[in-house]
């Protein structure tokens, strides 16, 4: 256990929820869908801007989804890297992926609730506008994510 002092406050980063988490993302990256399903408790719950998944059912079939439209899946630990307090951590890092043969990268910062060694709650968050931009295909496809990205920027510059 490492204990680095930041602003009088104290950040505990824990081995052992850093080892868990690094081997959740080698799961990923293997496309095991049972692997990474194991990671989680049997009532464990995963909240992705693509929906909320209850239980090993529902997550597994998130995986499965996410490994058939991803031919490749890369983790790389970015920013603060993996931070955790108790049974809670926070996990920053960019995916690399193929989405149905395009590539594509995004920043990602997932939270994980931690009991008995699995992942009772991960909360995933993503700009899925980004992902839009760099996978949608076609002349509509492009049309609609730059006028969604037109209008929210609209007086930013």
């Amino acid at each position: 256990m490492r204990v680095t002092p930041v602003d009088k406050e104290v950040i505990v980063v824990v081995d052992g929820a850093g080892d868990t988490l690094r081997s959740f993302a080698k799961a990923l990256e293997s496309r095991d869908v049972e692997k990474a399903v194991g990671f989680f408790s049997p009532d464990g719950v995963y909240e992705t801007p693509s929906g909320t998944f209850k239980g090993a059912t529902e997550i597994r079939r998130y995986f499965r989804w996410m490994f058939e439209t991803n031919s490749e899946i890369r983790v790389t630990e970015s920013g603060v890297g993996i931070l955790a307090v108790g049974d809670k951590a926070a996990f920053e890092h960019v995916i690399h992926g193929t989405f149905r043969g395009t590539k594509w990268e995004l920043p990602i910062l997932c939270t994980y609730e931690l009991k008995d060694g699995k992942v009772k709650r991960m909360l995933t968050v993503y700009d899925r506008l980004s992902l839009a931009k760099q996978v949608g295909k076609g002349w509509m496809a492009q049309w609609a994510v730059g006028a969604v990205v037109k209008a929210s920027e609209k007086g930013l510059r």
